[in-house]
């Protein structure tokens, strides 16, 4: 497995991602080949960790499961994205999958490794039965894992899932959630290092800055990852008129009052990410947005958190592909991306899971300005009889995520569940 040399981590999911091109095999024979499953990979400079990394390799090579889980925002998906670069040739099969809703759902995205013609459901069945058959030292990472909003029988399903499946597979689970169970190792990923702190800083604002006031406006923010590298892409983008004394003012009126104490708890961690969305909201007001980088940031807020290429991007957010709509999108596309609001990478275009929370708690777009997206994606699900439905598959995590911002029942709401019930069978 190739994977590129130059790196950079952040947050969660900052930073360019490259996915490697999967290959498709035919499966079904005594000894099954083995695809090289798309893995994404940073492709700036990784700052910090290091330890961490080397701590995660003992935890896995001692034990079958571990469980990464910090504060959002932190940078748990870039660590695992750096930790498969550097060991992933240590394995005889790499696989990563973001977890999205299940772990039957989330499985559907590995189909385009193979060639199938069976029925979603089924399709489910035999990627399990196929990595099931795979030998050797095999290590499954699944991002993103939460089972937080689930209750009884579908949380222990989940739950059972990560312990009981694939168990030829080492796993290698980000998470923003407690340990699921005893059966898991955990492996908390905490703040960023001073020194690497200000690395990362200095990595996007080039300007001259006081080191004592950086230092309390780290303390500050606990040196938060993705906080870091939006103060520094604010300062960057206001040539001056924001300054590191003006953050500091600001944050520190906003700051909670906490007790502090040597060991975090869940609440801790939750208390944090409220703080985090404070921060943010400041950022969000200092960044002085346009009404037209708040509509998009709105419909960002309600599609995937994962990056969506360019061409998807604005067949959904362009009317009948005007190319002047396409060029004024890829403008502001392109200033939030500088802004540090969207992230673009070769593969499209992602809105951290933090900054869409953000948007989504203070700033959630009316159905009504989201409603021509409902109409899209429930056409792109729609097939005739003679029509394969897995080529609808790519569609399914656009029709949840919009589930899921508009859970009540409208007509629209309605036809897209419809459709995606039909795809999965769930």
């Amino acid at each position: 497995m190739t994977y590129e040399q130059s790196h950079r981590g952040t947050g969660d999911n900052i930073g360019e991602i490259r996915f490697e091109r999967p290959v498709k095999v035919n499966i079904g024979v005594n000894e099954p080949s083995r695809p090289h499953f798309p893995i994404p990979q940073p492709t700036q400079r990784f700052i910090g960790r290091d330890e961490d990394l080397s701590e995660l390799h003992a935890l896995l090579s001692e034990n079958d499961i571990v469980f990464l889980n910090g504060v959002g925002g932190i940078g748990k998906t870039t660590v695992a994205m750096e930790y498969a670069r550097r060991y992933g040739k240590e394995y005889n099969s790499l696989v990563w999958l973001d977890y999205h809703d299940s772990f039957r759902l989330s499985l559907l995205s590995l189909s385009p490794c193979f060639q199938f013609s069976e029925e979603p459901k089924e399709i489910i069945e035999i990627i399990i039965s196929e990595l099931s058959r795979y030998e050797g030292l095999n290590l499954l990472i699944i991002d993103n894992f939460s089972v937080e909003s689930l209750k009884g029988e579908e949380k222990e399903r989940e739950i059972s899932f990560l312990q009981c499946q694939l168990p030829n597979f080492k796993k290698l689970i980000t998470s923003r959630e407690e340990k699921p169970g005893d059966f898991v190792k955990p492996k908390l990923l905490d703040n960023l290092p001073p020194d690497y702190a200000e690395a990362l800083f200095r990595e996007f604002f080039k300007g001259q800055y006081n080191p004592s006031i950086l230092t309390q406006l780290f303390t500050l923010i606990e040196y938060h990852t993705l906080t870091i590298e939006l103060i520094a892409k604010t300062l960057a983008g206001s040539h001056g008129a924001v300054t590191l004394g003006q953050l500091y003012s600001i944050f520190k009126e906003k700051k909670f009052d906490t007790p502090s104490g040597s060991v975090k708890t869940h609440l801790d961690y939750r208390n944090s990410e409220l703080q985090i969305n404070t921060y943010l909201g400041e950022l969000f007001h200092l960044a002085d947005l346009l009404e037209t980088h708040l509509f998009l940031m709105k419909k960002f807020s309600v599609l995937p958190p994962s990056d969506i290429p360019n061409a998807t991007l604005f067949d959904l957010l362009t009317s009948d592909g005007e190319s002047s709509d396409i060029s004024d999108s890829i403008n502001t596309i392109n200033d939030l991306v500088a802004r540090g609001w969207l992230t673009q990478s070769e593969k499209g275009v992602t809105c951290h899971r933090i900054i869409r929370q953000y948007i989504q708690l203070h700033a959630k777009p009316a159905f009504e300005n989201v409603q021509d997206l409902f109409l899209n994606i429930t056409e792109k699900l729609s097939y005739r009889p003679e029509e394969n439905p897995l080529e609808r598959i790519p569609w399914i995590d656009f029709a949840v995520s919009l589930l899921e911002a508009f859970p009540e029942d409208r007509e629209e709401t309605a036809g897209l569940s419809s459709y995606v019930s039909i795809i999965y069978q769930a």
